[in-house]
């Protein structure tokens, strides 16, 4: 006789359950939204945790209103500032959404979907949208959108990695509105905006290959092309070397001290971590 427990559908609850775990953790532990701002997206993890586990094959699709409404939320949050939007009057709405989601009795499909149109509303209206561009109206407007929603998809790609909060910071923070700007003008389907995706994708999967033991090896000799790509990525969205000298340094840690080990002669002119300083004090 099978045991319950082990059923496809409690096994997929429980993994849902997983899931909206991790992608919790990985939201209220990112240093870039505010204290009291996660104070109430972690009021939500019950509610959403009562969607996956009632719904697990609707929950899985990243276009869930669930996950959607929650992608959008810790986007717009942990980088209100680029979009102009005042941080004190997203924590309200935040606040708004969350009490009247509490108040029904059971937070399901119709509720989610309602409060991501809120939410997407409310972003339409309040958004600060800047003064100069370097392209159209149309096409700063496309890349915002495409900002967002590339945040969303690396934040759940995230979910399920033991990735840093100085990789995660710079793939939503940074990497993110590259690849929103590259689409906007080259186009989504375009080599280079594609590559640039993959850049990503390498990010998470060398950080996450360093931390295993059986994988390191190769993963540091990947290291340098890795380091140099990204830098090309930031030089063509004209960030000053100063400032990607500092991001290569908060990203550097994990990547860096497992390739320094192998790799200290010419790792110094490549990766110089602010741990590798300290310890030549």
């Amino acid at each position: 006789m099978k045991n319950p427990a082990n059923t496809p559908r409690q096994t997929g609850k429980s993994s849902s359950a997983k899931r909206v775990t991790e992608l919790f953790h990985l939201i209220l532990e990112n240093d870039n939204i505010s204290q009291s701002t996660r104070i109430w997206l972690a009021r939500l993890q019950g509610p959403v945790t009562q969607i996956a586990s009632s719904d697990p094959l609707g929950f899985s699709d990243k276009n869930h209103p669930a996950r959607s409404f929650i992608s959008t939320l810790a986007a717009y949050a942990s980088g209100q500032g680029e979009f102009g939007m005042p941080g004190d009057l997203l924590e309200k709405e935040i606040e708004r959404l969350v009490l009247l989601i509490e108040r029904f009795p059971v937070a399901d499909h119709q509720v989610f979907e309602w409060a991501d149109k809120e939410l997407a509303t409310f972003i339409e209206t309040h958004r600060v949208h800047p003064a100069c561009t370097d392209g159209s109206p149309e096409q700063q407007k496309l890349q915002e959108t495409l900002t967002v929603q590339y945040q969303a998809t690396l934040l759940d790609k995230l979910s399920t990695s033991p990735a840093e909060n100085a990789v995660r910071n710079f793939l939503t923070q940074v990497w993110a509105p590259i690849l929103a700007a590259h689409a906007a003008h080259k186009g989504e389907e375009h080599p280079d905006t594609l590559k640039f995706k993959h850049l990503a994708t390498e990010l998470i999967r060398i950080n996450t290959a360093l931390l295993r033991r059986r994988e390191r090896k190769q993963a540091m000799g990947q290291v340098p092309q890795l380091v140099t790509q990204l830098r090309q990525g930031m030089s063509w969205m004209g960030l000053p070397k100063q400032d990607q000298d500092r991001y290569i340094q908060e990203i550097g840690h994990n990547l860096s001290d497992a390739f320094l080990t192998e790799h200290a002669p010419a790792a110094t002119s490549l990766l110089k971590t602010e741990r590798r300083s300290a310890q030549r004090k």
